[in-house]
């Protein structure tokens, strides 16, 4: 006979997750670049490019790859509208960070593009990040930025 499991009772937006060590559980906030929301409004997919064929096309694409910083720094802006792409509401802190670290449930951060582990809690994706990933805090509201 099989156990019959039982599903937790948590009310909307309870987080009862506590990480060991020095772990920070982040909830990351999709910020969408200006093609993903130009996308979304004409409700098309968006497709990554096909691969080269040959060597030519390789070395086009190695070619276009070279930027100024000028032009890099322009782009970065452009593409997310002066905001980091790569934010986050912290939900639990692990009790080896530091206090001295300054890090709380319910602040928005900055964080490391590819880092962190993935974790499900509660039917919704959260990430662990270890400190050093953590860059530092963000404003609350868009409008403070």
């Amino acid at each position: 006979m099989k156990p019959k499991t039982t599903e937790s009772k948590m009310k909307p937006g309870e987080f009862k997750f506590v990480p060991f060590g020095d772990w920070i559980c982040i909830e990351k906030i999709n910020i969408e670049s200006k093609m993903d929301k130009a996308a979304k409004r004409l409700k098309l997919g968006i497709v990554g490019g096909a691969t080269p064929k040959n060597i030519m096309d390789i070395e086009k694409k190695k070619a276009n790859e070279y930027l100024t910083y000028e032009d890099y720094a322009k782009d970065a802006l452009d593409i997310f509208e002066g905001k980091h792409g790569h934010q986050g509401i912290v939900k639990a802190v692990g009790p080896h960070v530091s206090e001295n670290f300054g890090v709380k449930p319910g602040q928005k951060v900055l964080l490391r593009g590819s880092t962190g582990e993935p974790m499900v809690h509660n039917k919704r994706l959260y990430w662990l990040f270890k400190p050093h990933e953590v860059y530092g805090s963000a404003p609350k509201n868009e409008h403070d930025i």
